[in-house]
């Protein structure tokens, strides 16, 4: 019961986050002819921020999980890879060691592990979520309603295959 409603709390606090950052608009962004080169994984993350905060967004929290859950099956180099597997029924939801599982296109299952190929980008995307949001109101802004938001995870989530 714990784990859940810490769960529904960081969706609610993630949906807040999102919500409050629609109202603060951007100061002193630099033109687009000045910003950084990024690299492919910096653009993977990006990716997956964008989805992991619609899915937020949505107030949906089966949706949520679901883009979570994918995002957790997601390489070291943000690529979509593998899906995830249950070995035990309530494993995805309680987070049980040596019950959770990606079958990457081979068939191979990998356990998930925060310093492996599997579950150390998830990590890397949560943990960083936060200060990603604060950086990124325009996004946040464009999204705008949990419609536009539902929307946009169904027609930006990869298939797990590519």
């Amino acid at each position: 019961m714990r784990k859940v409603f810490l769960n529904v709390t960081a969706l609610a606090l993630t949906f807040l986050i999102g919500l409050s950052v629609q109202i603060i608009r951007p100061v002193g962004q630099p033109p687009e002819s000045v910003a950084p080169a990024v690299s492919a994984e910096q653009v993977s993350a990006d990716k997956w921020h964008r989805l992991y905060e619609a899915a937020a967004m949505t107030g949906d929290s089966g949706l949520f999980h679901g883009v979570h859950s994918r995002l957790l099956c997601v390489n070291n180099a943000g690529l979509a890879t593998a899906s995830p597997v249950e070995q035990n029924a309530s494993a995805w939801d309680r987070r049980i060691k040596g019950d959770m599982f990606c079958r990457d296109r081979n068939g191979t299952l990998h356990e998930l592990n925060a310093n492996r190929e599997y579950g150390a980008f998830a990590r890397r995307i949560v943990g960083t979520h936060a200060s990603w949001g604060i950086r990124n109101l325009a996004f946040v802004r464009s999204v705008g309603s949990p419609q536009m938001a539902r929307a946009y995870v169904y027609d930006h989530l990869p298939p797990s295959d590519k």
